[in-house]
């Protein structure tokens, strides 16, 4: 039988009569539910794109990750079934939850840490969020009618990105970003396409699936990402070694020559053998600051070893980072938002802790996906015959999960697709647990609130913490809203009332008042109605920093932005001393030395922007940008040849930074 629910048999024994309809009512619901969950994960999420005036599209997908949870919860309500997860992986998951919550309380900026920092907001509830998609993939990948539409929703959402992909790759993009915003992103949706439908094809024999595998191919080659590529082909080893473990050696021919049949177009193709060897520009600059980055971060694991910096902290922490060796390599003001290593990452964030905790947690699910994956198959298959699912999505979650790791060595986590990888990894998990079970819930699958008294309980506190996370997503994406109406008007009064409205409906997130704040500094700056000059406009934007960069603990950029707002007041004394701050906390930082420069002229001491210009100067003696802040300073302050000598120094190191 095509199911993956391990207890048939307690479901039949239903009433016959009275608790029929309401048994089918709630069996309706549950399938309605998990139909939901599956389209939102896999068909919306990937597709979400909001690059207008203000790109809010992760407090959208937060919206969709919060009401895939609620349908998992609606779900498991309605089919009065809780979520088959051996006891380990239980147990793991809570050392794991446990440890957030301990570096989240020692954080500087713990609260900060509980709602993340912007662009991913992987704070303490999204770290939550990831182990949630465990429970919830065995939940609502339980029937046969899910697991379909999950397949049709992946492999639709997947044609439309390499649509996307195509749109980008002929219209001469520098990369192929989609609607997932990100060439890495784009390369490990990919990846996970490719592996979990490759495994549903080949096992279940499935067209729809194998459609959609090839646009997982197709995405991995547009993204021309070097770790998906990676993770691509440790995917396809192991999935080799299982086949012929499984099948036999004969059968594995088939997976082995598209293995190979892929590298060997991966090697030909030039947006991926460019990038491969480096050709392409900027392809080597990325290894180069990458490598810097993780020396730095090494060093900030040294510093807080047991439990780290806390959740969301890495990018305030690594301002001090960013040494004049970087500013030569990396155009100026380019940063890292990501450590790029998921090692490295979680070491940062949760500390050694946290990364063993994680470790514990990896090392029993793939032992459970192993040892279920490893289950001969090959007396029951023969030609073209299809097997069930309990043959192919335990080693495709093994397999997902393998392969996003080997990615993630060189890549940053995002919600997009941890979210959508753990819930397969949670079906995988709930295809193992029916096939060691034989319609009994053995002993370590037993969920820890089995017992009478405790069951309600959790319903009531999941129930409540989902609706909370609902109710909290769509209010934060209602003040995005209106932050983008505010950034959009060509009025700054009406403009400064949206900008009122947007942290009236989120008090709780200072990522909206600082992204409003910056943004309207910004126009304040340009030839705008928000400009002071083109006549009195109200300055909101101090208002909005103000309240917000406290609470971001110390983010240099927030600080160097609430200077110039601040100078944009008419505060300059408050101005100078947040500018010259935020230079303290990572003097190569070229937000924070443009903060400088321009409150200092703003407050009439020229001769102090020389002197803070000239330092910059000194420390990065081949940025250009520096010598253009020297030489502006210096024509302010009436120095009219040395600020000439000082283009001509800018323009030379702009020739040898475009040489290089």
């Amino acid at each position: 039988m095509d199911t993956l629910d391990p207890a048939p048999a307690r479901r039949s024994a239903a009433p016959p009569r009275a608790g029929r309809d309401a048994s089918s009512e709630r069996s309706g619901l549950g399938a309605l539910a998990a139909v939901a969950g599956v389209v939102l994960l896999l068909g919306v999420l990937p597709l979400v794109s909001t690059p207008e005036t203000l790109d809010v599209r992760e407090p959208v997908r937060r919206v969709v990750i919060a009401l895939a949870l609620a349908a998992g919860v609606v779900t498991w309500w309605a089919d009065r079934e809780d979520p088959h997860l051996p006891r380990a992986v239980w147990w793991a998951m809570g050392v794991v939850a446990l440890t957030v919550v301990a570096a989240t309380a020692a954080s500087d900026a713990t609260w900060l840490s509980v709602v993340g920092r912007f662009p991913r907001d992987e704070g303490l509830l999204m770290i939550l969020a990831y182990l949630a998609m465990l429970p919830a993939g065995a939940l609502l990948l339980r029937r046969p009618m899910v697991r379909r539409v999950a397949v049709w929703s992946a492999t639709l959402s997947g044609w439309v990105l390499v649509s996307m992909g195509l749109r980008d790759a002929l219209g001469g993009a520098y990369r192929v970003v989609t609607a997932l915003g990100n060439a890495s992103t784009v390369g490990i949706w990919g990846l996970m396409l490719a592996t979990w439908l490759g495994w549903i094809a080949w096992r279940e024999r499935s067209w729809v699936a194998l459609a959609g595998a090839v646009a997982g191919g197709l995405l991995v080659i547009l993204g021309a990402s070097r770790g998906a590529m990676l993770g691509l082909f440790c995917a396809g080893a192991l999935a080799l070694v299982v086949v012929a473990r499984t099948e036999g050696v004969r059968r594995a021919r088939v997976p082995a020559a598209v293995v190979l049949g892929s590298a060997v177009l991966v090697l030909l193709l030039p947006i991926t053998r460019d990038r491969i060897f480096m050709e392409q520009e900027g392809a080597g600059t990325n290894i180069t600051v990458r490598l810097m980055m993780w020396r730095h971060t090494a060093r900030m694991i040294a510093e807080s070893p047991l439990l780290g910096v806390g959740p969301s902290r890495w990018v305030a922490e690594s301002a001090g980072g960013y040494g004049p060796e970087w500013e030569a390599v990396a155009a100026p003001g380019v940063r890292l938002d990501g450590v790029h290593n998921v090692v490295l990452q979680t070491a940062v964030a949760i500390g050694l802790v946290g990364l063993a905790a994680v470790t514990l947690l990896a090392a029993v699910v793939a032992h459970v996906l192993l040892r279920t994956a490893l289950r001969p198959v090959g007396d029951h298959r023969e030609g073209r015959a299809r097997l069930g699912p309990q043959s192919s999505w335990s080693p495709a979650a093994l397999c997902v999960g393998v392969g996003m790791a080997a990615a993630l060595m060189f890549a940053y986590t995002e919600p997009v697709f941890v979210v959508p990888g753990a819930f397969i990894v949670g079906g995988g998990l709930s295809a193992a647990h029916a096939a060691s079970a034989g319609g009994t819930t053995p002993r370590d699958a037993a969920v820890p609130w089995r017992s009478r008294r405790w069951r309600p309980l959790a319903h009531l506190v999941v129930t409540g913490v989902v609706a909370v996370m609902v109710v909290g997503t769509l209010l934060d994406w209602a003040a995005y809203r209106q932050a983008r109406l505010a950034v959009a008007s060509q009025s700054p009064v009406v403009g400064a009332q949206h900008a009122q409205r947007a942290a009236d409906l989120a008090p709780w997130d200072p990522n909206v008042g600082a992204r409003t704040g910056t943004a309207l500094t910004d126009l304040a700056a340009g030839r705008t109605p928000w400009n002071p000059s083109y006549g009195p406009a109200p300055v909101p934007q101090a208002t909005l920093l103000s309240a917000s960069c406290p609470r971001l603990g110390g983010d240099q950029d927030c600080l160097a932005s609430q200077a110039i707002a601040l100078s944009q007041a008419g505060r300059p004394v408050e101005a100078v001393r947040l500018a010259n701050r935020a230079v303290d906390l990572g003097p190569e930082s070229h937000r924070a030395r443009v903060a400088q420069h321009q409150v200092l002229l703003a407050a009439g001491r020229p001769d102090l922007a020389v002197a803070a210009a000239t330092e910059h100067v000194q420390r990065n003696p081949h940025v250009f940008t520096a010598w253009r802040m020297l030489a502006a300073s210096q024509q302010a302050s009436g120095d009219l040849p040395a600020a000439q000598q000082s283009m001509v120094r800018a323009d030379e190191e702009l020739a040898a930074f475009r040489d290089r």
